[in-house]
């Protein structure tokens, strides 16, 4: 899968990801497992505090996800702009992932 541009702010995260053979939503909720276990691992689960009997903290994540269907590689470029700015909204700086590959339009596709 292709991820053309992240950013993972204090209250929400935006990423701009090319079409993948799996549902968005079930990426999506990878991700968020994947993030989980990250948090857990390294101890730094917010809600590590309010562990449940059975020894797991609640959820950080809110429930579903906003899409948007980018049909043009112009509304893929406008979306990977939006992404990259993003940060500076609220005051911090750029970032830059490794994971993250630039967009290219691919001649190929039909």
């Amino acid at each position: 899968m292709n991820v053309w541009s992240c950013s993972i702010l204090p209250e929400h995260t935006h990423l701009v990801v090319g079409q993948h053979r799996y549902p968005i939503e079930q990426i999506a909720n990878l991700l968020k497992g994947a993030a989980t276990g990250r948090l857990n691992a390294e101890d730094i689960h917010p809600l590590r505090g309010f562990r449940a009997s059975n020894g797991k903290p609640p959820k950080a994540w809110a429930q579903g996800l906003w899409k948007v269907f980018l049909r043009t590689p112009t509304d893929v470029r406008r979306a990977v702009q939006y992404v990259q700015d993003n940060p500076a909204k609220e005051g911090l700086p750029r970032q830059r992932w490794a994971f993250v590959t630039p967009f290219e339009l691919d001649r190929s596709a039909p």
